[in-house]
């Protein structure tokens, strides 16, 4: 947690060269969130644990805006759970892949005349792909096994100010169903 807290307080002090817009070509997005809804393990969408001890998916990711309409960028994720109660049986779940991204707000602006503020609003569709790796500490229960992670969302980030704002993801995204966070523009 505190090498977590050293690297956001070392990409906010340094990122002070951002674009004066919340998405446009060449800039890149720095977020960090955790996620709600388990979406990992082969559960699929599912709000509550089935039984089992709760997790809560941290992750982040890293985005290069190489188009006006277009961003691309690796991201991980991670979840850890107990089997049980008064159990030690530990279940993990890491996502690590790549996320592309299609930012729409200047469409929505120019096609349909709307006045979105594309300084504070980007609006955007994602997909993630990658590999989710599973492990756990019994090895008599279940194997552990690398599965392929393909998931879509619907999101949007707020920026609070011309570096720093808030996003939130709806869909299958790193190991959550929804994920809030946020977001360093550099």
């Amino acid at each position: 947690m505190k090498k977590l807290l050293f690297l956001l307080s070392f990409l906010t002090v340094f990122s002070f060269t951002a674009s004066s817009q919340a998405y446009d070509e060449g800039v890149n997005i720095f977020d960090v969130g955790v996620g709600f809804g388990t979406a990992y393990g082969g559960y699929g969408y599912n709000w509550g644990a089935r039984g089992y001890g709760a997790a809560i998916p941290v992750s982040a990711s890293f985005e290069l805006g190489f188009h006006e309409y277009f961003s691309a960028g690796p991201y991980v994720a991670f979840a850890t759970r107990t089997f049980g109660i008064g159990t030690e049986y530990r279940q993990n779940f890491l996502g690590i892949g790549g996320k592309g991204s299609f930012h729409y707000v200047r469409i929505l602006n120019d096609a349909l005349d709307m006045d979105i503020d594309e300084d504070k609003l980007d609006l955007y569709v994602s997909v993630y792909l990658g590999a989710e790796l599973y492990s756990d500490n019994d090895n008599n229960r279940f194997d552990n096994t690398t599965d392929l992670d393909f998931g879509t969302v619907v999101g949007g980030r707020y920026m609070v100010s011309e570096n720093f704002g808030i996003y939130s993801e709806l869909g299958y995204a790193a190991l959550a169903v929804w994920t809030i966070g946020l977001s360093l523009n550099m």
